[in-house]
């Protein structure tokens, strides 16, 4: 990181709070809510800011290609090298939100006396805040307080080098009532904004940021459970940039989804994987890793809750046996082309990019951060804090910070480097 990047930053810079780091509280969170509503996610924020669509979207049919055997690796944490990562940190009510396709920072800043935020692009070459037209939804801010009691998440769906794409949305407090948004598409070559209402269906809970991706077919996707209620994650649809009231999307109950440039994924908690291009799905797996056997309880068998796509790979991660505060897990980066398979038991999945995948220590370990580099099939440690609180509400602006990796940075606990 350049030190007109350390410069031009640490106007708004202040030491992030430490989080004590133990994994164990987060399993213990995800066993309480999988009683609940049989799944379990983290999402990136991310996200956080996570996420496995098929056919043009939905995956309404068995794919036709049968899954070949993969050679499987197996990586032993303790053999992480270290690795040393030199964030520079955004401070106070300012926040980075996201990595952009083409290497940049999206930031918001929350100006003094001022009701909203504002929107930038940090150049990490050159530490220079491109400052955003306004961006207003229907309240007349970007960020209102919450007015059904519970503050809003401003969401990073797609952050491509032609256009960025937000949901502002605004949970309602009580089951009965339907949630609120703003979807925001920004033209970065015209620098024009365009908005749309986003209702989503009454019941969605509140205390985690649903996910959301772009998917095939270009309509926005949410999923969410309900608030309270037992029962798998449920889907909609929306129009770009039009929004409106969301179709239902039936065929998606249940599974986890992960979205990239042109591909999809879409998982099962039974380890059936589902990879999606435009016109063709091919079925990667059909069974959960060598070992991580499901609860006995069908009922409380949590569906994989970090998914991400590591370019055209699926990464995923699975919770074995009976949900316990020591539930054991392995992150599975699948193969797409008869090579080989990457598993590593012990980690939760952070984030993913074309040649990494960042990872969460075990539970018990009181810090550390791992980087899987997927061409030499290597892992860094860094020692630094991912606690609980951090694990729990990934791609949340919420309670904490998002977390990604794209062309070259990672950026998480609001701060960004350079990628060794």
């Amino acid at each position: 990181m350049s030190t007109d990047l350390r410069a031009a930053l640490h106007e708004a810079v202040a030491d992030a709070p430490y989080d004590e780091p133990d994994l164990r509280d987060v399993l213990a969170r995800g066993s309480r809510r999988v009683r609940r509503r049989t799944a379990l996610v983290v999402g990136s924020s991310a996200l956080a800011v996570a996420a496995v669509i098929a056919s043009v979207v939905a995956v309404t049919h068995d794919p036709a290609q049968e899954p070949h055997p993969a050679r499987v690796v197996r990586l032993d944490l303790d053999q992480a090298q270290p690795l040393d990562l030199q964030p520079t940190r955004q401070g106070g009510r300012d926040r980075f939100l996201g990595l952009t396709a083409d290497g940049l920072v999206l930031r918001s800043r929350h100006p003094d006396g001022g009701d909203g935020d504002e929107l930038g692009l940090v150049d990490p070459g050159t530490g220079v805040t491109d400052w955003l037209p306004d961006a207003t939804d229907p309240t007349g801010t970007l960020a209102p307080p919450g007015r059904h009691g519970m503050p809003p998440w401003l969401l990073p769906v797609q952050l491509a080098a032609d256009q960025l794409v937000l949901l502002h949305l605004e949970p309602a407090i009580w089951r009965s009532r339907s949630s609120s948004g703003t979807l925001l598409v920004f033209d970065r070559g015209s620098r024009t904004w365009e908005s749309g209402d986003v209702t989503v269906p009454a019941g969605l809970e509140a205390h985690q940021p649903p996910s959301v991706g772009i998917g095939l077919d270009g309509r926005l996707y949410l999923g969410h459970w309900n608030e309270g209620e037992s029962g798998p994650m449920h889907w909609w649809s929306y129009q770009v940039p039009q929004g409106g009231q969301g179709r239902p999307e039936p065929a998606l109950t249940g599974t986890s989804i992960a979205f990239g440039d042109g591909v999809q994924a879409r998982a099962d908690s039974d380890g059936r994987i589902v990879l999606s291009t435009p016109g063709e799905d091919r079925l990667l797996a059909e069974h959960r890793p060598q070992g991580c056997e499901p609860p006995s309880d069908p009922d409380t068998a949590p569906w994989p809750g970090w998914v991400r796509m590591a370019g055209s790979r699926p990464v995923v991660t699975y919770w074995c046996g009976e949900p316990s505060p020591r539930s054991d897990t392995v992150t599975v980066v699948y193969d797409t082309d008869g090579g080989r398979t990457i598993q590593v038991p012990g980690a939760g999945l952070l984030a993913a990019d074309q040649r990494h995948v960042l990872l969460a220590p075990p539970s018990g370990t009181a810090r550390g951060m791992y980087l899987l580099d997927l061409d030499t099939v290597t892992m860094g440690k860094a020692n630094t804090s991912v606690g609980p609180s951090f694990l729990a509400h990934i791609d949340s602006q919420r309670h904490n910070f998002p977390v990604a990796l794209a062309a070259g940075l990672i950026l998480w606990d609001n701060g960004i480097a350079p990628l060794p």
